[in-house]
C-alpha cells in the first residue's frame, strides 16, 4: 500500500492541516470531550458519535432511575 499517503492535497489536509489539530486537541478524545470541541479544530472529526453515545447514555440513567423508583 504505498500510495496510502500520497496525492494531490495529502500534504495540506492530512500532514499539516490534521496533525496541527490533534496535537493541539488529542487529549479531548482520551476523555471523551472532544464533541464539545469546535468542529474546525477536532483531531478525528468522524470519532464525534462516540462521546455523544456515551453522554447521552449516562443522561438517560439520570433520567430513567428516578422514573423506576
Amino acid at each position: 500500500m504505498p500510495y496510502v499517503g500520497w496525492g494531490p492535497i495529502w500534504k495540506e489536509t492530512v500532514e499539516q492541516d490534521l496533525t496541527a489539530k490533534c496535537k493541539a486537541n488529542w487529549w479531548t478524545n482520551l476523555i471523551y470531550i472532544n464533541n464539545f470541541v469546535p468542529s474546525a479544530d477536532m483531531c478525528m472529526q468522524w470519532a464525534w458519535y462516540i462521546p455523544v453515545d456515551t453522554h447521552l447514555y449516562f443522561l438517560s440513567l439520570i433520567v430513567l432511575i428516578p422514573l423506576k423508583r
